[in-house]
């Protein structure tokens, strides 16, 4: 089916915020892929709790940091 599912700011926060991020990954087991400046927006000191979240999905495996070439084709 889907391989990688990609997560924007807004969305991947908002479960984030709430402390629910095993339903993504539940959900899309290993699929979960954030997107370098997804994670840099992430990386905020006013917002720490979140980065340690999401380090966490990365640890575990359940998130991967990827970087994106907007000017390729692809």
């Amino acid at each position: 089916m889907t391989d990688s599912v990609f997560f924007d700011t807004d969305c991947i926060c908002a479960f984030l915020w709430i402390n629910e991020e095993s339903l993504l990954e539940k959900m899309y087991p290993g699929k979960i892929v954030i997107t370098k400046e997804v994670y840099n927006e992430i990386d905020r000191p006013t917002i720490p709790h979140l980065k340690t979240r999401i380090d966490q999905l990365i640890a575990n495996g359940s998130a991967l940091v990827m970087s994106m070439d907007i000017s390729s084709e692809d």
